[in-house]
């Protein structure tokens, strides 16, 4: 089994499977991979923490250790994943999605659009489509800061600067003035974590702040992507997906955001 497989999916595959063989084969997966947790934890360790080495060719998902780390109860037959399964699982957006749910009074609106270099073409297409957007929600997954990737012209490129030049072509088309700029700096945990051992200004000669400082690195890259907003306002979020109260915090002062928005727009402010 691949530790850069979707978190979740086979490991909760054999629910789901009518096919006995393929129960049984997924279990033996899953045992195998149980044994080599037990046997070659250290070694899977230095893996995990090691790899910004080797996500070119075979990417390990942040979500990996998590699932190891739980092997022997999801490994189990009969088992049922609990929230923080759900939570810690990885899906891949390679299409529009679009989620509408009633809070309070407010009725919430949420198009999904992949930020794969396939989708990104799509992604702007259907900013646009939209018209007057109330918000869009620009997610940075701030611990690659040291993680590199093949870009289309087959070069390395750091995933951060990468971020960053897509943010910068979406703030070029004229939005409405309304449209508010919401930057989540996710992973935070990660983040912190990496900082610890790996060092910001290796991977970005401009940073200035002490190294291995947290708040640092997180005003280094607010100013990063605050340079890139073409003059636009921007709300910074440092989130955590995986931290189901940070994440409530963030959407009430996203929800406060949008209705003072609305409020001024209706002169009552």
């Amino acid at each position: 089994m691949s530790l850069s497989d979707e978190g979740g999916v086979l490991l909760g595959r054999y629910r789901e499977q009518a096919d006995s063989t393929e129960q049984v084969e997924c279990l033996q997966k899953l045992q195998a991979a149980r044994d080599l947790w037990a046997y070659e934890r250290v070694m899977f360790v230095e893996c995990f923490d090691r790899q910004n080495e080797f996500q070119n060719e075979n990417r390990m998902y942040t979500n990996a250790r998590y699932f190891m780390d739980e092997i022997d109860r999801i490994s189990e037959e009969g088992y049922l994943p609990i929230v923080a399964d759900i939570i810690n699982a990885r899906r891949v957006t390679q299409e529009v999605l679009n989620y509408q749910y009633q809070d309070k009074d407010m009725e919430i609106e949420i198009i999904d659009v992949g930020g794969g270099i396939g989708e990104r073409q799509q992604m702007i297409e259907v900013f646009l489509m939209q018209g007057n957007l109330h918000g869009i929600i620009y997610i940075v997954a701030v611990d690659e800061y040291d993680v590199y990737t093949l870009n289309e012209a087959g070069e390395q490129q750091n995933r951060i600067r990468e971020s960053l030049q897509l943010f910068g072509q979406i703030m070029t088309h004229p939005w409405h003035i309304r449209t508010a700029f919401l930057i989540f700096l996710n992973k935070q945990d990660i983040f912190q974590r990496k900082l610890e051992t790996t060092n910001i200004v290796d991977h970005f000669p401009e940073f200035q702040g002490f190294q291995n400082d947290v708040n640092d690195g997180r005003t280094f890259f607010r100013s990063l992507f605050r340079d890139s907003a073409n003059g636009r306002d921007t709300y910074f979020h440092d989130t955590q997906a995986t931290d189901e109260n940070n994440i409530q915090t963030v959407f009430r002062a996203i929800r406060s955001h949008i209705l003072t928005q609305r409020l001024i727009e209706l002169g009552l402010m």
